[in-house]
Protein backbone atom coordinates (compact mmCIF):
# COMPACT_ATOMS: atom_id res chain seq x y z
CA UNK A 1 0.00 0.00 0.00
CA UNK A 2 2.50 2.63 0.65
CA UNK A 3 4.31 1.63 -2.87
CA UNK A 4 1.48 2.98 -4.19
CA UNK A 5 1.89 6.16 -2.72
CA UNK A 6 6.20 6.12 -2.87
CA UNK A 7 5.01 5.85 -6.36
CA UNK A 8 2.55 8.65 -6.77
CA UNK A 9 4.98 11.03 -5.20
CA UNK A 10 8.23 9.84 -7.54
CA UNK A 11 6.03 10.70 -10.70
CA UNK A 12 5.03 14.08 -8.98
CA UNK A 13 1.08 13.22 -8.84
CA UNK A 14 1.28 13.93 -4.94
CA UNK A 15 2.71 16.74 -3.10
CA UNK A 16 5.49 15.60 -0.02
CA UNK A 17 2.87 16.49 2.18
CA UNK A 18 0.05 14.52 0.93
CA UNK A 19 2.42 11.68 1.05
CA UNK A 20 3.74 12.35 4.67
CA UNK A 21 0.03 12.74 6.01
CA UNK A 22 -1.02 9.53 4.28
CA UNK A 23 1.77 7.57 5.47
CA UNK A 24 1.36 8.93 9.22
CA UNK A 25 4.90 10.83 9.46
CA UNK A 26 6.14 14.18 9.64
CA UNK A 27 9.65 13.93 8.51
CA UNK A 28 10.71 14.19 5.11
CA UNK A 29 13.87 12.58 5.83
CA UNK A 30 11.99 9.33 6.77
CA UNK A 31 9.75 10.41 3.27
CA UNK A 32 13.12 9.94 1.12
CA UNK A 33 14.35 7.45 2.79
CA UNK A 34 11.34 4.96 1.88
CA UNK A 35 12.04 6.85 -1.54
CA UNK A 36 15.41 4.87 -1.75
CA UNK A 37 14.67 1.87 -0.03
CA UNK A 38 11.81 1.50 -2.79
CA UNK A 39 14.27 2.02 -4.89
CA UNK A 40 12.10 5.24 -6.62
CA UNK A 41 13.51 8.00 -8.24
CA UNK A 42 13.39 11.06 -6.74
CA UNK A 43 10.22 13.08 -7.59
CA UNK A 44 9.32 15.33 -10.65
CA UNK A 45 7.68 18.71 -10.45
CA UNK A 46 3.96 18.30 -11.69
CA UNK A 47 3.66 18.96 -15.54
CA UNK A 48 1.59 21.71 -14.77
CA UNK A 49 4.45 23.57 -12.79
CA UNK A 50 6.86 22.52 -15.41
CA UNK A 51 4.39 24.32 -17.82
CA UNK A 52 4.36 27.21 -15.64
CA UNK A 53 8.10 27.80 -15.26
CA UNK A 54 8.38 27.68 -19.08
CA UNK A 55 5.82 30.00 -19.69
CA UNK A 56 7.21 32.84 -16.83
CA UNK A 57 10.81 32.61 -18.90
CA UNK A 58 8.94 32.86 -22.18
CA UNK A 59 7.77 36.08 -21.02
CA UNK A 60 10.83 37.25 -19.76
CA UNK A 61 12.48 40.07 -22.78
CA UNK A 62 14.97 38.30 -24.89
CA UNK A 63 18.59 39.99 -24.85
CA UNK A 64 18.11 42.20 -27.80
CA UNK A 65 14.93 43.54 -26.54
CA UNK A 66 16.76 43.65 -22.91
CA UNK A 67 19.29 45.81 -24.77
CA UNK A 68 17.11 48.18 -27.22
CA UNK A 69 15.48 49.37 -23.18
CA UNK A 70 18.60 50.16 -21.92
CA UNK A 71 19.55 51.93 -25.31
CA UNK A 72 16.18 54.07 -24.49
CA UNK A 73 16.88 54.98 -21.06
CA UNK A 74 20.24 56.23 -21.74
CA UNK A 75 19.21 58.17 -24.30
CA UNK A 76 15.63 59.41 -22.32
CA UNK A 77 16.25 62.67 -19.79
CA UNK A 78 15.53 61.78 -16.52
CA UNK A 79 12.49 64.22 -16.55
CA UNK A 80 10.40 61.74 -18.26
CA UNK A 81 10.94 59.23 -15.68
CA UNK A 82 10.38 61.19 -12.17
CA UNK A 83 7.51 63.57 -14.58
CA UNK A 84 8.47 66.66 -13.14
CA UNK A 85 7.29 69.75 -14.85
CA UNK A 86 9.51 71.46 -17.26
CA UNK A 87 9.69 74.55 -15.06
CA UNK A 88 11.51 72.48 -11.85
CA UNK A 89 13.63 70.24 -14.39
CA UNK A 90 16.55 73.43 -14.55
CA UNK A 91 15.65 73.30 -10.86
CA UNK A 92 15.77 69.80 -10.00
CA UNK A 93 19.23 68.89 -12.35
CA UNK A 94 21.10 71.74 -10.15
CA UNK A 95 19.31 70.38 -6.65
CA UNK A 96 22.26 67.89 -6.40
CA UNK A 97 21.38 64.59 -4.45
CA UNK A 98 20.85 66.56 -1.05
CA UNK A 99 17.35 68.18 0.12
CA UNK A 100 16.33 69.91 -2.91
CA UNK A 101 15.48 66.90 -4.42
CA UNK A 102 13.41 65.53 -1.97
CA UNK A 103 12.03 68.86 -1.66
CA UNK A 104 11.13 69.19 -5.70
CA UNK A 105 9.66 65.37 -4.90
CA UNK A 106 7.75 66.41 -2.43
CA UNK A 107 6.38 69.75 -3.73
CA UNK A 108 5.46 67.63 -7.27
CA UNK A 109 3.52 64.76 -5.18
CA UNK A 110 1.55 67.76 -3.58
CA UNK A 111 0.99 69.18 -7.11
CA UNK A 112 -0.33 65.48 -8.33
CA UNK A 113 -3.08 65.29 -5.31
CA UNK A 114 -4.16 69.09 -5.88
CA UNK A 115 -4.47 67.57 -9.89
CA UNK A 116 -1.97 70.15 -11.35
Amino acid sequence: MNNKYLVAFSIGKATAAQILERLGTDSAEDLFLLMAQAHLPMPRLPEAAIQGMAQSLHQLPTAKQAAKTQQMLRKAPASEFIRLPPDRVNAFRGSGAGGGTQRLIAERKADVKRGK
